[in-house]
């Protein structure tokens, strides 16, 4: 009865892995984890976004020269688009008032799907912008920059070949200065301010504050004709002045209501959602940033505000009841929700060699999408552990119930020998191959997540 015994043994020790196994890494936590992979992946698509960015050296406004018109940028700045609307799912609205969107293939819908657009304009103007070239940028080595580098931030260096030949001085140290990308920007209300002293460091205008499309001249004003703005009460002003900051603008963005969410594909709650079921159309996610990701504070500045009938009136091709829907486009002419005009500035790394990858390499949404994987396949090299040992130690204990029900019941001493001697040697034998293919599941399992997992977990 010696092996008997050690069956049943070895029986309940994988009874006990899979139990433990299933209680403590079976329940929420997989679900937990891919909630968690849905609700990252758009992050870390924008993180590889933003660090691909370079920096914004010059922005240029330039007013329509008629509705939806205006003239091409100058040699050397690209226009920005600075407003994404997500596009609306197809939807139904009932008796009430209340509208259901529609995401079920094949599914009947009264309002049509619509995709999304992208606007270039604020106030009946575009902005044009200047970055620096990826070439320019250059690593900083401890913090320090090299000889004939101008440091812009406390990780990378401006470069430019045409510095070597310029003779040292005043106006080489400015050339240098003035390559920085800018870390900051706002909207005057007179061009006067300019050189109030709260825009300018004292001795070195360029690096206080500027006019943004100028070098330190006054620069064409932003007027809204359409809104009875004047030649005087509106310029846009920058400065590069912190560049001791890890961060300098990389990106313009109108936000409806309030501050963007860290998160790319959340957005402020509008003010007036409580009493409209049509935001449910839309397909990204209007109802607040949440608590895990939250609000983009630090990496983003409000430069200015308008109102939401403004901006349409500004983006006539890209807002309309052809783009938009009309259902959508109703409503949006009498919305009273404010629309922000943001800098998104770069995303901050350490400045390591570790961190240093994702200086020029954007690949953090691979490495994560990586880590997942892997983190997939330690999840099903479990679960098929779990079952593994369930099962098989389920099958084990009842066919050693059924031994001492034999060795309790049968009354012939030979046969039940016989019977408990082919029983039990089987019984044995099951066990042992069940206990080497649990062996061989975890030494796998553990493989997995020392090697593959852990390396990615440790890039991290």
């Amino acid at each position: 009865m010696l092996l008997l015994k050690v069956a049943l043994a070895l029986t309940i020790l994988c009874l006990v892995i899979a139990i433990y196994a299933m209680a403590n890494y079976l329940g929420d936590n997989h679900d937990k984890r891919l909630a968690a992979e849905v609700q990252l992946k758009s992050t870390y698509a924008y993180f590889d976004a933003n660090r691909k960015l370079m920096g914004i050296q010059n922005i240029d406004w330039r007013q329509q020269t008629a509705l939806g018109v205006s003239t091409p940028c100058a040699a050397g700045y690209t226009e920005e688009s600075i407003y994404r609307w997500p596009g609306a799912w197809p939807g139904n609205v009932d008796a009430n008032g209340k509208y259901t969107a529609v995401t079920t293939a094949g599914a009947t819908a009264t309002i049509p799907a619509k995709a999304p657009q992208t606007s270039k304009f604020w106030k009946h103007g575009k902005f044009c912008v200047m970055r620096v070239a990826a070439t320019n940028m250059k690593a900083a080595t401890n913090g320090a920059c090299a000889t004939g580098q101008q440091q812009c931030s406390t990780c990378e260096c401006r470069f430019d070949s045409t510095w070597a030949a310029m003779t040292a001085g005043t106006a080489k140290t400015t050339a240098m200065q003035q390559a920085c990308p800018v870390t900051a920007m706002v909207v005057l209300t007179n061009g006067a301010d300019i050189s109030a002293t709260n825009y300018v460091l004292a001795g070195n205008a360029r690096m206080g504050w500027w006019f943004c499309a100028g070098s330190g001249v006054a620069a064409a004003p932003m007027v809204d004709t359409n809104i009875g703005g004047t030649a005087a009460n509106r310029y846009l002003a920058c400065t590069n002045a912190n560049r001791l900051k890890n961060t300098y603008v990389v990106d313009l963005q109108v936000e409806m209501q309030d501050k963007p969410c860290v998160d790319p594909n959340a957005h402020p709650l509008p003010s007036d959602a409580s009493t409209n079921t049509i935001y449910n159309l839309l397909k990204e996610d209007m109802a607040g940033c949440g608590t895990v990701l939250g609000v983009d504070s630090g990496l983003s500045t409000q430069v200015d505000s308008d109102t939401f009938l403004s901006f349409i009136a500004s983006n006539t091709a890209t807002v309309s009841a052809n783009t938009v829907g009309t259902k959508l486009f109703d409503f949006y002419k009498t919305s009273n929700v404010p629309m922000k005009l943001f800098t998104r500035n770069k995303i901050t790394v350490k400045c390591t060699s570790a961190c240093d990858v994702y200086r020029t390499n954007y690949s953090f949404q691979t490495d994560a999408d990586a880590l997942f994987k892997a983190m997939n396949d330690a999840w099903g090299y479990l679960k098929v552990l779990c079952y593994i040992a369930g099962i098989g130690s389920f099958i084990a204990l009842v066919h050693l119930i059924y031994i001492m029900y034999v060795d309790t019941n049968l009354r012939s001493q030979s046969a039940k020998r016989k019977v408990l001697q082919t029983h039990v040697y089987y019984t044995y034998l099951f066990v042992l191959v069940l206990l080497c293919l649990v062996t061989i599941w975890v030494c796998l399992s553990y493989f997995t997540v020392s090697s593959d997992q852990n390396t990615l977990r440790l890039k991290f």
